[in-house]
């Protein structure tokens, strides 16, 4: 059974308040250093605020939680690279009173255990607590911009306590981080802007609902590999980056009504279910966008999107894609971009593509698992009917009146639904059987 967060940090907070006791110490001034006895650090103080600016000697735990009442000012600064790759701290106890942590503060260094500050206080860099042995972070009211790498491989790390306040992440900030799986709050508000791949292989991590609402556009790989996070909402997000949800275990991604750009393998291998919520509109259909999404169902409409060609793999594998709305432009279709999927209504609204015969329908199948339709408005079935050295539709029974709809017309096993026969010269044959038709090769049909 998981310790709740509250009780977690509340096992902290006494830790921590023991820790203080245990280790009480004064600091004090000596010229241009500062000291407890033990640790001697370089300092410079302005404005009523000390800033620490280098490691003179010292080792073990880091106690400053009395510095400023000790030496009498208002605040603390712990400078850039303060103990970047020094092995000799084992853990810190944080000032109330703490203003910023520059670049590489701890990076590298042999930091470890619980890390806890709850003042308002700003990351002035990157890196500041990457690859260190922290096992529990607890900042709730960190300001701005959570800094590119701040705990990235961070392997020991178990949970983080954040603002919501917070306006940008930065790329990396809990990459690779193996054990991570805990996260508070999962709804950021403010944050505008995400830099980077922040969760990559952070595949522990567990959220039933991770939220950025008005985030824009999302790098490559950010969410990669997250197999336990159930629902990610991106309700502005209209642009998505290489791989950015490849592999992500979740059912559900919530994006923009009308997305602008997807890049390769952008949705490849998730687990999600439905995107029919959202429209894209694309200039380029990049390689293998929605390859191996196998269990995507419902329809992804491209009727708005201005791209020529349906690249390698864009859609092979989504065995359980419905339909396709292709645009008007498309004129070219590669390698397998439809292949190994399943009871799939491909909708042409142009003339027909020039396309590899070889993998056109692949594979051919007598299982119903693999039946392939491909729609055409009635005004392009001339391009269809005319491809006798590819393939050939030969038109055998309009759709009677009656069953004719606004949209689209829908084919089933019955005879009198059917209404032409696909030949496909790879596979040497040419079938008359209207059930073979639909079981082995799917169907062209008209829409009214």
């Amino acid at each position: 059974m998981k310790t709740s967060s509250k009780i977690k940090y509340l096992f902290l907070s006494l830790a921590i308040s023991t820790c203080y006791a245990a280790n009480a110490v004064t600091w004090t001034i000596d010229g241009k250093t500062v000291t407890d006895g033990n640790w001697v650090l370089n300092q410079s103080i302005s404005d009523n605020v000390i800033t620490l600016s280098g490691y003179a000697s010292g080792s073990g735990f880091l106690d400053l939680s009395t510095l400023c009442d000790d030496i009498g000012t208002t605040g603390v600064k712990i400078g850039q690279d303060l103990f970047y790759q020094k092995k000799i701290i084992t853990g810190i106890a944080l000032p109330e009173e703490l203003v910023s942590i520059g670049r590489r503060a701890f990076r590298d260094s042999s930091l470890g255990g619980s890390i806890s500050c709850s003042s308002s206080f700003k990351l002035e860099g990157g890196d500041a607590f990457a690859q260190t042995a922290i096992t529990s972070v607890y900042f709730p009211n960190i300001e701005g911009v959570l800094q590119t790498w701040t705990f990235y491989g961070c392997k020991s790390l178990e949970s983080i306590v954040l603002s919501d306040k917070l306006t940008s992440f930065g790329g990396s900030v809990m990459s690779e981080c193996n054990n991570l799986v805990s996260l508070t709050p999962t709804v950021f508000p403010l944050v505008k802007e995400i830099t980077g791949d922040v969760f990559k292989n952070s595949k522990l991590l567990e959220i039933d609902y991770l939220s950025f609402p008005l985030v824009e556009s999302i790098p490559k790989e950010c969410f990669h590999s997250l197999t336990n996070i159930k629902e990610i909402h991106l309700p502005s997000c209209n642009s998505i980056g290489k791989s950015a949800f490849y592999s992500y275990g979740g059912n559900k991604i919530t994006l923009a009504p009308v997305v602008t750009n997807v890049d390769e393998y952008a949705f490849g291998a998730t687990k999600i279910t439905g995107l029919s919520d959202t429209k894209f509109a694309l200039n380029v259909l990049n390689k293998g966008v929605f390859a191996k999404a196998d269990q995507l169902y419902g329809v992804l409409d491209f009727s708005k999107s201005t791209f020529t060609i349906l690249s390698d793999s864009a859609f092979e594998q989504a065995k359980k894609l419905e339909r396709v709305i292709l645009p008007e432009t498309v004129t070219q279709m590669n390698y397998r971009a439809f292949s190994h999927n399943g009871r799939l209504e491909v909708v042409f609204l142009g003339p027909r593509p020039t396309y590899n015969t070889d993998d056109l329908l692949y594979p051919a199948s007598n299982n119903a698992n693999h039946r392939t339709s491909i729609v055409t408005p009635k005004g392009n079935i001339a391009s269809w009917t005319n491809a006798s050295d590819v393939i050939t539709f030969v038109p055998m029974k309009d759709v009677p009146e009656s069953e004719k709809t606004d949209s689209y017309y829908y084919p089933t096993s019955g005879i009198g639904r059917v209404i032409g026969v696909v030949y496909h010269e790879t596979f040497k044959t040419r079938v008359s059987s209207w059930l073979s038709i639909l079981n082995e090769f799917g169907t062209i049909v008209i829409i009214k």
